[in-house]
């Protein structure tokens, strides 16, 4: 499974480039990809080929600037021969490979594999997918449909309830830091 690391969002909230946000001694999308690297290759999806040091790891050039993370997705199935692709931001900072290995075995027959939230959210921002889903994702870039919930909505989900996964904290694992206010709290406190 290749673990593509989401990094071309624009940060207008953060006011600068999240990936280059300073994380444990280091930037948070580099952090990221050793982390994420137990699990097997890692790689960034980037809006701009060498904005940011990558660490040796390999970037994949959106293929359709500005049209949001389906890019990541598109670019990992084509460019690499992968048959699973784990998608996750870089913004995501607790992000845990065993809670992504974990939905690598429940995905089963299905296209993708994500988390279902108590509240009733999914989280396609950290899911896996099957490559049976490329030609779907090509599609929804080319139409103008760049919301993954869209994607789901057109192909066979494994949605695992988060009270299945009870040795994960989901608001620990799932927070996602998208403001100054946010980060610095994350800083001081390692939560939102």
């Amino acid at each position: 499974m290749l673990t593509v690391i989401l990094t071309g969002g624009k940060s207008r909230r953060m006011g600068r480039d999240k990936a280059l946000l300073e994380m444990q001694g280091g930037t948070m999308s580099l952090v990221l990809a050793r982390r994420y690297a137990a699990l097997g290759p890692v790689a960034f999806a980037v809006d701009e080929p060498g904005r940011f040091d990558c660490g040796g790891f390999p970037e994949l050039a959106d293929a359709y600037p500005g049209r949001g993370p389906f890019n990541g997705l598109h670019s990992a199935f084509t460019r690499t021969e992968e048959e699973f692709v784990f998608l996750t931001a870089t913004d995501m900072p607790n992000g845990d490979p065993a809670l992504a290995g974990r939905l690598l075995e429940e995905i089963g027959d299905c296209d993708a594999c994500t988390i279902l939230r108590g509240n009733g959210f999914v989280e396609p921002l950290f899911s896996v997918y099957r490559r049976s889903c490329a030609p779907l994702a090509r599609e929804c870039l080319e139409t103008g449909k760049y919301s993954l919930l869209e994607l789901f909505r057109r192909m066979k989900v494994r949605q695992v309830p988060e009270e299945s996964l009870p040795d994960w904290d989901m608001e620990f694992v799932l927070c996602n830091i998208n403001t100054p206010q946010a980060y610095r709290r994350y800083r001081e406190t390692g939560r939102l």
